[in-house]
Order: C-alpha cells, then structure tokens, then sequence
C-alpha cells in the first residue's frame, strides 16, 4: 500500500489556462506490504512510514468525499426528470443534505451514466433517428455512398 500522493505530476505540453493549479502528487514515499496469514488474518509491515507533504486536515476537495450520497442519486435523476437545472439540484441536495459537499461535476456524471443507460448500445445518431420516429415526427434523412454516414437530416 502507498500514500495516494505516490506519482509524479506530468504536465502538459499546452499552457494551462490557470497557471495556479497544482497537482496533489508529491512523490510521496511512504509504502507499506500486507500479508494474508494462515489463520485468515493479515499483518502489515511498514516499509517507509514518513509523508513528504503536509497531511490535510479535513478532505474538502478529495474525490472519494465529493461522491454522492446514498439516495442522492435517485434524487438527482427524479428532479432530472421534472426537468430542474443543474445547479438547482445541486443547491436542493445541499439543503436537504448538510453534510453533502459533492459538485457539479457528480450531477453531471448522474446525468451522462443515465443517458448512456436509456441509450444501450446504439450511437448518439441512432437514439436521435429513434425518438424522432418515437414522438411521431416528420423527418427525412441522407446517407453517404458507404451507406453508414449521415450526410443531411431534417
């Protein structure tokens, strides 16, 4: 086991738009080895036990805190469904949920898994010709010579 700030930051090869974000890898060294015994329990040996960074006192940020919370997922597809903004769910679940510090960006993970579920295995091109001819609308389409590319729709 190592600390999560073990790897190096690669930057990239473009300018950044902000120049003051940083990465939270500092090369840590600290690295520990379990072993699962006989008797099924585990012992652990501590092979380096010192942090090269300052630990963080609260974990404001950190992925695995941003997640949400059980049940704020229906939450979020329901209102989703009611047809409410982003940023309202996000203030709702806050209100409701005090303890909840997740962002923007769960909402929109929420709502790209769900898309990707109600499409299944067709193409974004497919689920569009298919609600077009769901909502009984009038619609015409052209393909290329290969047969597989949309060249106009209306």
């Amino acid at each position: 086991m190592v600390c999560e700030r073990k790897d190096t930051y690669q930057p990239n090869i473009r300018k950044l738009k902000r120049d003051d974000t940083r990465s939270r890898k500092y090369e840590c060294p600290l690295k520990s080895r379990g072993y699962y015994m006989v008797d099924e329990t585990w012992k652990f040996n501590v092979i380096y036990g010192i942090h090269n960074h300052a630990l963080n006192d609260k974990l404001a940020g950190h992925p695995i805190v941003c997640r949400l919370v059980p049940g704020g997922r229906e939450l979020v597809l329901d209102m989703t469904l009611n047809m409410v903004a982003s940023k309202n769910i996000l203030a709702s679940l806050k209100w409701k949920i005090p303890l909840n510090v997740s962002n923007i960006k769960q909402i929109y993970n929420v709502h790209t898994q769900d898309n990707k579920a109600v499409r299944g295995p067709r193409s974004k091109m497919q689920q569009l010709l298919k609600l077009l001819e769901d909502g009984d609308y009038v619609s015409r389409y052209k393909v290329c010579d290969d047969k597989v590319t949309v060249r106009d729709i209306l």
